[in-house]
């Protein structure tokens, strides 16, 4: 019980510590897109929010970015960090299946336990009552 209390504390801190990161970047997004709230850069957002590890996806974003007006320079920056945003919400929500597969094993013992102690608490009792009778048959 310990260690998967101690994994995941680990990932909560993980967790909160991505999440803040992400957030950071998410501010960097806004306001490199500050101008491109139209439908185009929301689509461009999307694609690169679902995709981001999809080089051919980036490479077509950053030209469709360049063509709304982007320079090079800007549109590279924005794919970057989009992409970088997009892993770090993957890796958020990887991080919250392992905390609430962590924390329904933790529950799961702790169910097991209280039914340990209560077994054997029972057994206890039923000895002690044997010994009783053996005491009592033996005066």
């Amino acid at each position: 019980k310990t260690d998967e209390t101690d994994q995941s504390l680990e990932t909560m801190a993980n967790l909160r510590r991505e999440k803040k990161e992400t957030e950071a970047l998410r501010c960097v997004v806004v306001s490199l897109l500050a101008d491109g709230e139209c439908s185009q850069s929301r689509d461009i957002k999307k694609r690169l929010l679902a995709s981001p590890q999809d080089e051919q996806v980036r490479m077509q974003c950053r030209d469709e970015l360049c063509q709304l007006g982007a320079d090079a320079n800007a549109a590279s920056v924005v794919v970057e960090a989009i992409c970088q945003m997009g892993m770090r919400e993957q890796t958020i929500q990887e991080m919250r299946e392992e905390c609430a597969r962590l924390q329904l094993e933790i529950s799961h013992r702790s169910k097991d336990a209280v039914e340990t102690m209560a077994n054997l608490r029972r057994e206890k009792e039923e000895i002690e009552a044997l010994c009783f009778v053996v005491v009592s048959l033996l005066a």
